[in-house]
């Protein structure tokens, strides 16, 4: 007799029907010894690092996912090496074996869904237990089980071997950078965007930006509606939703559930990024139940370098330069123009 013919549904199924949750074992890292294995916590800043340190065998996890219980709660990283974990977030254990390309899709479908949660309404065990995610999935023996074979049709790990490797160069000195805290609104014009639904534009060439956080907030090309003013390539956006920030990397209109920040002054397009990813590492502070609208991103406090009165691009330059892929960045040519057209 053959096999039993298997067929692939894209079912939503709770977290916990297909892992175990285990939060992670440290709380604080006084007690530990350093040593060599990673430990990892919630945090979204060079993938949750906090050192190394002498984790004991039986603490130590490898090929799984963690997900942000603090923070950016929902937050979920693919780990393939091994690691020890603070009990700021939780472990997801496969209860049948997954290989890389099914975790990292997970991952992604959580990382989704990070709007439903802030730091004020948090995603402990049990409420992440409860998450939903759409997946495919196969009944064997009447367990569900994710359907890697379905998952690696569509997300082919070769793709990512083909990520543009970074080029290496002789790293230049570092400036010595003294540090000025600044509200957003001393150096930008906060500008809400200008139109809120978009079934009611046609197609057109006009990039728009609304509050999603892929594709760097692009939703489509529309049409521009009436009264709408076109922003300038190199300005930064934010979405009032999930406090994501981008610099725009072509002409763009925009949703009223974005902030458009406009400088007082022009400003290069490193000095745009520099402050965009300032910007992102606050933006834990919001979520769907948080949203940050103009008036309180204005008061967003950001460190910036600070030289003569005013913002050091250069030395912002200096160090943004040199990180891996601005040279694809840098290919664009972008300028940011003072005002809109």
């Amino acid at each position: 007799m053959g096999c039993p013919k298997l067929t692939t549904k894209l079912v939503e199924v709770r977290i916990d029907r297909l892992f175990d949750i285990k939060s992670g074992d440290f709380h604080a890292v006084g007690d530990l010894d350093r040593g060599d294995t990673p430990l990892v916590s919630c945090g979204d800043v060079n993938h949750g690092f906090i050192g190394r340190f002498d984790i004991p065998t039986e603490f130590r996890y490898c090929n799984t996912i963690t997900v942000a219980y603090n923070g950016q709660p929902l937050t979920a990283k693919f780990r393939p090496y091994e690691f020890g974990a603070k009990d700021d977030i939780g472990i997801l254990l496969p209860h049948e074996p997954l290989g890389d390309v099914a975790l990292i899709y997970v991952a992604a479908l959580l990382n989704s869904m990070c709007w439903r949660f802030s730091y004020g309404r948090k995603c402990f065990r049990t409420k992440l237990g409860k998450v939903q995610i759409k997946v495919p999935v196969v009944i064997r023996k009447g367990l569900i089980q994710i359907d890697e074979a379905y998952i690696s049709d569509v997300v082919c790990l070769n793709d990512l071997d083909k990520r543009p490797k970074p080029v290496r160069k002789r790293m230049m000195a570092m400036p010595v950078i003294k540090w000025k805290a600044r509200r957003l609104n001393e150096i930008f014009d906060l500008r809400r965007g200008d139109f809120h639904s978009l079934k009611e534009l046609g197609t057109g060439s006009c990039a728009t930006v609304s509050r999603t956080e892929n594709d760097n907030g692009v939703v489509g090309y529309f049409e521009r509606p009436e009264g709408a003013e076109k922003y300038s390539a190199g300005l930064i956006t934010v979405s009032t939703v999930s406090g994501d920030a981008f610099v725009q990397v072509e002409d763009f209109i925009a949703t009223d559930n974005v902030i458009v920040c406009v400088p007082h002054y022009d400003m290069r397009v490193t000095t745009a990024y520099f402050i965009a990813s300032m910007i992102n590492h606050q933006k834990w502070r919001y979520s769907y139940g948080r949203q940050c609208y103009r008036e309180k991103l204005s008061a967003l406090i950001i460190e910036v370098p600070w030289h003569n009165d005013r913002i050091d691009e250069s030395a912002i330059a200096k160090v943004v330069c040199q990180q891996p892929y601005w040279s694809f960045v840098s290919k664009a040519r972008m300028s940011i123009r003072e005002g809109v057209t």
